[in-house]
């Protein structure tokens, strides 16, 4: 299929705000979504990781664009992608502390 596209990374817990998942999963994780150039396509792949540094290297074997919407900061997405942002989005950091 070739590098293209932009794998969008999610921070989901059910157990906090109930979203219904395809296989019933309960536990909070990361859900990433890689998704093709063009409106209205459906996704290249869906997949489910356990932590964020899982999800990025999935993601970074697609595409260079990735973006994320990390647990400690839901209201807005960040860049992780390692090519220019055509976006503006702010780069991904680590979570803080505390």
């Amino acid at each position: 299929m070739g590098r293209h596209g932009t794998v969008w990374v999610a921070w989901l817990d059910p157990t906090a705000d109930p979203v219904p998942g395809e296989d019933g999963r309960g536990a909070a994780g990361w859900e990433a979504s890689w998704q093709p150039d063009g409106v209205g396509t459906r996704p290249l792949e869906d997949a489910w990781f356990e932590t964020l540094d899982e999800a990025l290297a999935w993601a970074g074997a697609r595409t260079d664009s990735v973006v994320v919407r990390p647990w400690w900061d839901q209201s807005r997405y960040y860049w992780a992608g390692s090519s220019h942002d055509p976006r503006g989005l702010p780069r991904l950091g680590p979570p803080p502390r505390g």
